[in-house]
């Protein structure tokens, strides 16, 4: 099996995501997607994150992200599907490791399913990260620059 460990925010939306979605319901007095702006995903980065996954049609998907603490796994499929990403590629979220190490989060989930053979970790922060894992597993996004970009799609490879 194939895996992508997701995180969201700093991925999947940005600072400028955030930025234009607060002024576009001020001005336009509407909400357009559901859930508060800190809920909201970036169009850009999310037709990004749907590209990576038609290049590997048969990668799934483990949220490691914080939003696993908040939304089941139900809610994140029909978050991702509101912005046409195959929510459906979602199996699983990472554990809490109450330190807040996600890489230790990750290698524990990795350490359970031993039929993995492949993976890679999309997240704009390092939380222990590369301690834990291969450099070359890691993508690293930014918060600030724009989540998840076409430049990250050849950076690292799934298989």
């Amino acid at each position: 099996m194939k895996v992508i460990f997701l995180d969201f925010d700093g991925v999947l939306n940005s600072q400028s995501s955030f930025i234009y979605e607060d002024a576009r319901r001020k001005k336009h007095k509407e909400q357009g997607v559901k859930g508060r702006v800190p809920e909201t995903l970036s169009h850009e980065c999310t037709a990004t994150f749907q590209m990576l996954l038609d290049q590997y049609p048969d990668v799934k998907i483990v949220v490691s992200s914080t939003w696993r603490m908040i939304f089941t796994l139900d809610q994140l499929r029909e978050k991702l599907n509101e912005y046409h990403v195959d929510g459906s590629r979602i199996i699983d979220k990472t554990g809490q490791d109450y330190g807040g190490n996600r890489g230790v989060e990750i290698q524990n989930w990795l350490d359970n399913h031993p039929e993995v053979k492949h993976y890679i970790i999309i997240d704009d922060n390092d939380w222990g990260i590369v301690q834990a894992h291969p450099p070359e597993k890691f993508v690293k996004t930014s918060w600030e620059f724009g989540g998840f970009q076409f430049g990250h799609l050849d950076r690292k490879s799934v298989v």
